[in-house]
């Protein structure tokens, strides 16, 4: 019995704790945001954005908004019942979904001229609102902004040029004001329009404006209309005919095609010069139509026109110049004039035709049009040609031999790809380009020689295009452009211009030794990439220059002796070749890349020359054996992340030419000890030094203007640092966790103390502020020096929380952790105490020795699981040392 009552004792305490905490986390009082002032909100000064959940409540009459105010986001007054009036501040850009749904009372609205959007239901269930004045500077507006307002009739915005649709009850004669340049798209879907009258104003209707308009059947003054866009009037079954617009230059079918009223012939009138894309494309599966006519005025035919129609007979007039992508999926009867001056490079993806195709009166080929399996082994391109399509002769498997004729200068991407059989190509000698993914798959690509003209390919690697300089004979399997082929060449190694450049390995297996030949000046980029074997490589001098990503990913790559010739290392040029031991750059080296050795992780150190005068961002990254560098005096600028993750880095010489100290660009280098910055430099980034736990001394110089957030936070052995007078501003959290950083002066050109600029520095005793300082923000000094210790001049704003954090402060951190908590999982612990109480009940009434025989474990287990959970969250309470960001 006395076991009972303890347990109950400690169940209903800890309930009735846990429910108070949640009940006060549901409503955590005013904030930094706002304050209440009766039945008016008043939003702080300062305040850019308010955001849903920034106001708590929704008991207000009036808001007033500060003039700093920019943007009010989703919902962030949604529900406001009671509120009756807004006046939105001049410099408001935008107002976010559903902003201010719901305010069932709100009347007025004054918009300001700065607003540039309105979101999607911003106003909507509004019903007192009945009137709005639109800014000029409007230029994005939903209409279902103002759904359920009091609002009635057309929305126009833009100055009136543009049309949002109808708000309120459509009549059954729908007018659209003069001035609408524009109807947007979805402006008008509903089923009660009969007829609308367009303004001689307008030149576009947008996609699907008017789609579903079940009743529309008359459209007044549209001629002059010069875009209709596609859907526009889909499925307006009372409008099916064809439109000609603009003038009568250009037509679309609109409306639905009843399934009775197929033409047999689809006549297309004189004047018609341009037939729109998806303009047909609501004949579905169409099976009587017999044949399609043309005008003689015609001269564009628009992408997917046709697309999805089963047309048995179709003749192209030689007067056609453009024909786009997908034009015509579907036809019996073919018929292509070789005049057509453009072809799409899918214009004709499914038609039967069983040939070659060529247009522009025989200067371009097409490619082969129909079954790829009916292409015949051997094609001959005949003179004349000067343009083969992409993907012309792509699947076709049965495809041996190609001759292609003198005159072409290019082969476009895709050409030959999956030619499986494709085993000879003879090749223009006046050939200059070969594009990405040209011969891709090509398995019995064995005789092909490159021409010695050609002087470019364009190969992709993972997803990024680049264009090199290549290629006199070769193919790789590193280069997708001939992607799986098999084609022999000298030593396996892509040599090409004369000599002057290696294109890579060719084909598969790359060796685990290779010696470039002598005469080769570039290595392109990307050329062994991902040679996983390759150990060892021999650069000949007079190599210059070694491309991006030339030897990334070579992780066996071990031994490498770089020519006195070179001038440039490339981006990424030996990425992650993590077994590469020892480089002696050479005297001539001018350019390191951006991640050139980036985790080259076993190189014990770098002699950089003092030739060089550009190092790339994150050139060093994680370059963890490191342990001493020199930057050479012609290097003007430390990109970011540099030397970051450089472990093992002890000393660093910085010379006098070096302006900028870039974003992390030491950061985590835990063993660096000193640091002597020049005076030429001026600038100190964000979390340069961050994580260099080992550093003691720093010298900043006279030329230094700013330090950034977190420059060196977590600098732990930091013990001395002096800040000159032109140091104008301190970052925030910039000397964070600096625990044994005893005395600082700011300089006098400093005027604030950021946030958390020296939080947790737990051995700061000296502290001498300037007289220019005007403001301590949050957490400044938290963990750090007493206020007491040090002179704050009264005029100085210090807030509540810059010495030691408030109980307020942390009741709302705690309040904040606990309800995002509650919010998550709030159920599980409902459901934890639900079953708490339960087994109590059974516990009244069987008695402990019954229930805990049957369930003693699990009760067990849940109440020391309750019970250390609310120990935690009391503990986030009293011990969490920075503010929640929700």
């Amino acid at each position: 019995m006395k076991t009972q009552k303890i347990v109950a004792i400690a169940f209903f305490s800890l309930l009735f704790a846990s429910l108070c905490v949640w009940l006060f986390t549901m409503g955590r009082g005013e904030s930094d945001v706002y304050v209440k002032h009766g039945s008016t909100l008043v939003i702080k000064e300062g305040v850019t954005e308010i955001s849903y959940g920034d106001i708590k409540g929704d008991n207000y009459k009036r808001i007033q908004f500060p003039s700093s105010l920019k943007r009010i986001g989703q919902s962030a007054f949604s529900g406001f019942q009671k509120l009756d009036s807004v006046t939105i501040p001049e410099g408001v850009v935008s107002i976010g979904c559903h902003a201010f749904s719901w305010c069932q009372n709100l009347t007025t609205v004054v918009l300001p001229s700065t607003l540039d959007t309105i979101g999607l239901y911003a106003f909507s269930g509004c019903p007192s609102l009945t009137s709005i004045e639109w800014p000029a500077s409007l230029s994005s507006l939903s209409k279902s902004a103002f759904d359920g307002t009091g609002l009635n009739g057309v929305l126009c915005y833009d100055e009136g040029r543009r049309c949002a649709g109808w708000v309120g009850e459509l009549p059954d004669t729908l007018i659209i004001p003069e001035g609408v340049a524009s109807i947007d798209d979805k402006a008008f879907i509903c089923s009660s329009i009969h007829t609308v009258v367009f303004p001689s104003t307008l030149k576009r209707i947008g996609e699907g404006a008017f789609q579903h308009c079940l009743e529309l059947s008359s459209l007044e003054n549209i001629h002059s209309v010069a875009s209709i866009e596609m859907s526009a009037f889909y499925e307006c079954p009372k409008l099916s005919r064809l439109l000609c617009y603009d003038e009568g230059r250009r037509c679309r079918w609109i409306g639905n095609l009843p399934s009775d009223s197929f033409p047999s012939t689809l006549i297309i009138p004189e004047g018609v010069v341009s037939i729109d894309s998806y303009a047909f494309y609501t004949f579905s599966g169409c099976p009587s139509i017999h044949e399609v006519i043309f005008p003689k005025s015609l001269r564009t035919i628009g992408e997917s026109a046709f697309g999805n129609s089963n047309i048995e007979k179709l003749i192209l007039p030689g007067w056609v110049d453009s024909i786009g992508s997908r034009a015509f999926l579907y036809a019996g009867e073919f018929h292509l004039s070789d005049s057509i001056s453009f072809l799409d490079d899918w214009a004709l993806p499914r038609i039967r035709l069983n040939r070659l195709v060529f247009y522009a009166n025989g200067t371009k080929c097409y490619g082969w049009v129909g079954d790829p399996d009916s292409c015949p082994p051997i094609v001959r391109i005949p003179k004349g040609v000067t343009y083969l399509k992409s993907g012309a002769f792509s699947d076709c498997t049965n495809l041996e031999e190609v001759y292609l004729p003198e005159e072409l200068t290019s082969i476009e991407p895709f050409t030959f790809s999956n030619c499986k059989k494709l085993r000879k190509v003879h090749l223009p000698s006046i050939l200059k380009k070969v594009n990405l993914n040209a011969f891709r798959h090509c398995e019995s690509l064995t005789d092909m020689e490159m021409p010695s003209g050609v002087c470019a390919i364009i190969r992709d690697f993972y997803g990024e295009v680049t264009e090199l300089q290549l290629v006199s004979k070769g193919v790789s399997t590193k280069t997708r452009d001939f992607y799986y082929c098999q084609a022999p060449f000298d030593n396996g190694l892509l040599i090409y211009a004369n000599g002057t450049k290696c294109g890579g390995w060719l084909g598969a297996g790359c060796p685990d030794s290779i010696c470039l030949p002598q005469g080769v000046l570039e290595i392109d980029s990307f050329a062994f990439r991902g040679c996983e074997s390759l150990r060892t490589i021999v650069l000949p001098e007079g190599v210059e220059s070694i491309g991006a990503g030339a030897f990334s990913g070579c992780g066996a790559l071990s031994k490498l002796q770089l020519p006195s010739s070179l001038k440039s290392i490339g981006k990424d040029a030996f990425r992650m070749c993590y077994s590469l031991r020892g480089m002696d750059l050479p005297d001539s080296l001018r350019t390191i890349g951006a991640g050139a050795f980036w985790e080259c992780s076993h190189i014990p150190g770098f002699n950089l020359p003092k030739t060089l005068d550009s190092i790339g961002e994150e050139a060093f990254y994680n370059c963890d054996r490191v342990k001493s560098i020199v930057i050479p005096t012609g290097v003007k600028c430390i990109g970011v992340n540099t030397f970051a993750g450089c472990d093992s880095l002890r000393n660093v010489e910085i010379p006098e030419g070096v302006e900028t100290i870039g974003a992390h660009a030491f950061e985590n280098c835990c063993s660096l000890e000193n640091v002597m910055i020049p005076n030429s430099v001026s600038s100190i980034s964000a979390y340069a030094f961050s994580g260099c736990h080992a550093l003691e001394n720093v010298t900043i110089p006279n030329s230094v203007s700013s330090i950034g957030a977190y420059a060196f936070s977590g600098c732990h052995a930091l013990k001395n640092i002096t800040l000159p007078n032109s140091v104008l501003s301190i970052g925030n959290n910039a000397f964070e966790v600096c625990y044994r950083l005893s005395s600082i002066k700011l300089p006098d050109s400093v005027k604030v103390v950021k946030r958390g600029t020296f939080l947790s520095c737990s051995s700061l005793q000296k502290v001498e502020l300037p007289s220019s300082l005007e403001r301590i923000e949050a957490y400044a000094f938290v963990d750090g020096p007493r206020r007491s210790s040090m002179v704050i001049d009264k005029r100085v704003k210090v807030h509540r929380d810059a010495f030691e954090m408030s109980f307020q402060t942390r009741w709302e951190n705690f309040q904040g952790r606990f309800g995002r908590l509650m919010s998550k999982h709030g159920v599980t612990f409902l459901c934890l105490w639900g079953g708490l109480l339960l087994l109590f009940i059974l516990l009244k009434r069987y008695g402990w020795n019954k229930v805990l025989k049957i369930l003693g474990v699990v009760f067990v287990v849940a109440l020391v699981i309750a019970i250390i959970a609310f120990i935690v969250f009391l503990y986030s309470f009293f011990t969490s040392s920075a503010p929640f960001h929700g």
